[in-house]
């Protein structure tokens, strides 16, 4: 009935509103805590890499999986261990509701990696 949402999405009623609110609080944090990070590379990294993510009937995030292109994966060899901490600062998360209670959601987040 509803999507996990953040309280910063709260004045948003509009229900394909709420997730995009929701997905975008996601990647900004990713985006935040890479560009904190000084990734260096030999050859150019651009990929899309598909987070598989799931957020409990409490509101916990864990990431399923990751899905990335091989070249990605020898380039920033660390790639999965900085995208599983990038989302450990993200802010409370409200868990999705059907019929009332509250429900585990599992969704998958494209995260664009671009590095010259």
């Amino acid at each position: 009935d509803t999507y996990p949402t953040f309280s910063s999405c709260d004045s948003i009623t509009a229900k394909e509103d709420v997730k995009i609110c929701f997905q975008n609080t996601l990647i900004s944090n990713v985006n935040e805590f890479f560009a904190a990070q000084n990734i260096a590379v030999s050859e150019d990294v651009n990929d899309t890499i598909k987070l598989k993510i799931i957020i409990n009937n409490k509101g916990v995030l864990e990431v399923e999986s990751i899905q990335k292109q091989p070249e990605t994966a020898l380039q920033i060899p660390e790639i999965d261990s900085l995208l599983r901490q990038s989302l450990k600062g993200v802010p409370k998360i409200y868990p999705a509701i059907k019929r009332g209670q509250q429900v585990t959601t599992a969704f998958e987040l494209p995260v664009i990696v671009k590095i010259n």
